[in-house]
């Protein structure tokens, strides 16, 4: 029995010995490649603050040299936390107020306490080209922009008139798109992704990118459609209530449901011309008026071709909320 347990620890000692043998020369070794490396190469082992942005300067800088307070999003984020929308995007981040109106501006962001009613103080880029509206500044968040074709979001938060001038009066929230330059030659990815959710919403969401010689192309689609909340997912507060959309007090006959004062005949909600029935020309999008409806259908692509140093890029998106 002695002897058995002197074996047992003579092997543990062994052991023991041989591990703290194999983590001195690690750390030895290790420590050699760290008195090599200069001060710069010792500053960009923190990763998150040598990520690089175009963002605060107009041009590329690490996150830790950037005079700027920014957060950036990139592609392993975007999939971390399923953000299927740039909206989605918006509600998490910090320093920003987002409200989901579900009308005519799907969601309104303010960034520092600054409200306003079109999220027209922020400064919204893709690539680097204003999106903003050209009339009253506003960016229109929604479900347009495909998020398959997005590297990363620069947020920068605070003013940033010397860059970028009056308009970025909050901050700058920039969307890089993928590039095809760094695949391989011949190298062609694709990715899709097909969504279907409650109020029966389906999405698509495409992109495409490849490079062959020194010709590259980028290509993101993204189609939305849903038929969103009914009136009976909202609170009883009132005014959403199905009545008072077809009420003739409020909307007279033809939008609502009444009687006809010239011909005394009944006309049913959405009879614009109050002839007794509701033509197809009475219609927006396939609902007569006087009855709640509140179909999405959305639409982007973003794209870029190349050749050598040229490059000819497109933005497009329509929403229809």
């Amino acid at each position: 029995m002695i002897n058995r347990l002197q074996r047992i620890r003579s092997a543990i000692a062994l052991m023991t010995v041989l591990l703290i043998t194999i983590m001195q020369s690690h750390y030895a070794y290790s420590n050699s490649e760290l008195d090599e490396m200069s001060l710069d190469d010792l500053m960009k082992q923190r990763s998150s603050l040598h990520q690089i942005s175009i963002t605060s300067s107009a041009s590329q800088e690490s996150i830790h040299d950037a005079p700027a307070a920014m957060i950036i999003i990139d592609q392993q984020v975007i999939q971390r936390r399923g953000y299927d929308s740039i909206d989605d995007v918006l509600i998490d981040l910090p320093g920003f107020d987002t409200i989901t109106t579900n009308g005519t501006m799907q969601v309104v962001s303010y960034q520092r306490g600054y409200r306003t009613p079109w999220s027209q103080r922020t400064l919204f880029l893709i690539n680097g080209k204003v999106d903003n509206n050209l009339w009253n500044h506003s960016a229109q968040f929604s479900r347009q922009y495909p998020m398959t074709a997005i590297q990363r979001i620069e947020v920068l938060y605070g003013p940033a008139a010397a860059v970028y001038g009056a308009n970025a009066f909050l901050g700058v929230i920039n969307i890089i798109t993928k590039d095809a330059k760094d695949l391989d030659d011949g190298e062609d990815e694709v990715i899709t992704s097909i969504q279907y959710g409650s109020f029966d919403s389906k999405a698509i969401d495409f992109n495409a990118r490849g490079k062959h010689g020194e010709f590259w192309y980028s290509i993101g689609l993204k189609v939305f459609e849903s038929d969103e909340g009914d009136i009976d997912d909202y609170s009883d507060w009132g005014y959403f209530n199905e009545s008072l959309l077809q009420s003739p007090t409020y909307w007279g006959a033809g939008i609502g449901a009444g009687i006809d004062p010239d011909t005394g005949l009944y006309n049913p909600a959405g009879d614009i011309n109050l002839d007794g029935y509701i033509a197809s020309n009475e219609k927006f999008n396939d609902s007569p008026l006087g009855v709640y409806h509140d179909q999405s259908e959305n639409f982007g692509f973003i794209g870029e071709v190349g050749f050598n140093d040229f490059t000819l890029g497109l933005i497009m998106w329509e929403t229809d909320e």
